[in-house]
Order: structure tokens, then C-alpha cells, then sequence
């Protein structure tokens, strides 16, 4: 296990992983040390469900693509309706098809219900085994900058790795690919949530249909482990859906915009690569405080001292 005071780098990285990989007896070991109690790790019930669903995995197949199907349905109902919201006089059916949490829920559980197998294997990544090595040192060393080599990647990176803990989970690979599939969900959710403002209901629906099915159908190797560009993309979406929701709503609430730069100046302390997208958003922000202000004559000192001051004091908090 990861010490006080030594620093884990990739080296690092893989002799733990690779030692756990090849006693399973000890990776269980290590595991329940790190959880701190004896709950099955989330690889563990991936495997016992795989097993219980048999081969050929017909049960598996009939309710991931009937969600599937369900989704694709859910999809296109606003747009052959042509009203994108639940309407008295329509049929009851048809009006409870266009309701947004029923299509968010469809969203997660089609994701979810195609993708769960893939907690279940092993070593895929040496990233995906870095990163993991890291979390294990943060359980017993929380202070990054201290004992974390993390590269490119940031803080924000690997803190998220500890979620399982507070349910119970042990550190492992089913628990990092719960965490970055969590994150892709959520991104699709959000980047339904921009196109749904900036457009309508039945053309955001369609919109992230393709990447939605794409996410619940990558089952190759390289889309599988946790990935140091997951927790990037969910920052940069929420960034760019706040951003919208911040043009789109109106009014004198500076809340929104405030909300968008205190996530992108989260982003250096997750992965560097997202830095210039991040810049990007950062100047059609002040593009968004600039055109309020040739409209309405909105306030465009205040605006953008609090747009720019909020993304400072977000790396502020950070690295303290």
C-alpha cells in the first residue's frame, strides 16, 4: 500500500496493480484495507452478474436494447408531436414521453445498462492503473501536491476516485470506471441541456442520440478504463452550460456566469489540455457579458470582474 511520504509515479503505479492483479487473494486484501471494511468491490458483483446472466448473455442484450429502443422512441416523440413539451389536449402516452426527467433517466439507464460488464475486467490501461495507484495514496495521504505524480493531470483528477469510499466501495477498477462513466453520463445530460436552450426540446433530444448510443456501445478496450480526459470534458460542458443558461435566461442574476468561471478555473487542476478550451468558453463569456451590455446597458465592469475574479478564486481554492 502507498506510504506517507512516497511520492507514486507511474513506476509505482504498475507494481501495485500488477502485484494485485496477479494474487487476487491479496488484491482482495488490499482492497478491504483501503476501503477500510469487507464490502465486495464493484468489479467483484460485475463479474457475479456476468456469471448469473450466462452465455449467450440473452437477458443482458434484451434489456439494454430495449432501453435502447425506449430512447430512440423518447427521442423523436417532441419532434413528430411538434410540441417539444407536455401539452393538456395530447394523448396521455404521448405528453408523458416528452417529459425531461423521463428522458434523462432513459439516457442513464440505456449508458448504464450496456456498459456495466465493463466494470468487470482487469488491467486494460497502465493510465487507468496510475491513476487508481494515486487514489490509493490520496486515502492515506490526502494532500496532493505532497505525495501525487500526476503528470498532466491535476488533483481533480484523482479526488473523484475516492467517491465509491463514501458508499462503501473498495479502490479498484470497477470503482474508477463507475466514477468515469458517471462523468460521461452527466456530460451527455448537460450537453443535452445546452443544444435543449439554445434550441428546442426535440432537436436537443436528437441531437445527443448518436452520442449517446456511442457511449452505451464503445465496449473496446481503449473506451473503457478511466480516462485522465473524462473528468476534463464533464467540467468543460458544465462550464459551457452554464455559460448558456447564463445568456439564455436573462434578467439581472449574475449567478450563472459567476457559477461558469469558478468551473473553468477548475480546469488546469484537472488536465492541462483542457486549458485552451477552457480559454475558449472563458472569451465567449466575456463575448456573452459584452453583448448584455450593448443591449440592455447591463453592468460591464462589475460583470466581468466577477465573470474573470470567480475563475481565480476557484484556483484559489485549489491549491489551498
Amino acid at each position: 500500500m502507498p506510504r506517507r511520504g512516497h511520492k507514486v509515479g507511474m513506476g509505482t503505479a504498475m507494481t501495485l496493480i500488477s502485484f494485485a492483479a496477479a494474487s487476487p487473494a491479496r488484491a482482495s486484501e488490499l482492497a478491504r484495507a483501503i476501503s477500510g471494511d469487507g464490502w465486495p468491490s464493484i468489479r467483484q458483483l460485475a463479474r457475479q452478474a456476468a456469471v448469473r446472466i450466462g452465455d449467450p448473455p440473452a437477458v443482458y442484450w434484451t434489456v439494454g436494447l430495449g432501453l435502447l429502443a425506449a430512447l430512440v422512441l423518447v427521442s423523436v416523440t417532441p419532434l413528430l408531436r411538434g410540441k417539444p413539451v407536455p401539452s393538456p389536449e395530447g394523448p396521455r402516452l404521448a405528453n408523458w414521453a416528452t417529459q425531461r426527467l423521463l428522458f434523462a433517466a432513459l439516457v442513464a439507464a440505456t449508458i448504464f445498462g450496456l456498459r456495466w460488464p465493463l466494470f468487470a475486467p482487469g488491467l486494460l490501461n497502465s493510465d487507468e492503473s496510475h491513476s487508481i495507484a494515486c487514489a490509493m495514496k490520496l486515502a492515506v495521504d490526502p494532500v496532493f501536491w505532497r505525495g501525487i505524480d500526476g503528470t498532466t493531470g491535476g488533483p481533480l483528477l484523482y479526488y473523484p476516485l475516492l467517491l465509491p469510499k463514501l458508499f462503501g466501495w473498495p479502490l479498484g477498477y470497477g470503482a474508477a470506471r463507475a466514477v468515469g462513466l458517471a462523468a460521461l453520463i452527466a456530460s451527455a445530460l448537460l450537453l443535452y441541456g445546452v443544444v435543449r436552450r439554445l434550441f428546442d426540446e426535440g432537436i436537443a433530444r436528437v441531437a445527443v442520440l448518436p452520442l449517446v448510443t456511442f457511449l452505451a456501445l464503445a465496449t473496446g478496450k481503449h473506451f473503457t478504463p478511466y480516462s485522465s480526459e473524462q473528468i476534463p470534458v464533464f467540467l468543460t460542458t458544465l462550464g459551457l452550460y452554464l455559460l448558456v443558461r447564463g445568456w439564455r435566461q436573462g434578467g439581472d442574476s449574475a449567478v450563472p456566469l459567476i457559477l461558469c468561471g469558478l468551473v473553468l478555473g477548475t480546469l488546469p487542476f484537472a488536465k492541462l489540455q483542457s486549458v485552451p478550451i477552457g480559454l475558449f468558453i472563458a472569451v465567449c463569456g466575456v463575448g456573452v457579458i459584452g453583448w448584455r451590455w450593448l443591449r440592455s446597458g447591463d453592468r460591464l465592469a462589475s460583470r466581468l470582474a466577477m465573470f474573470v475574479g470567480s475563475g481565480f478564486v476557484a484556483s484559489g481554492i485549489v491549491l489551498l
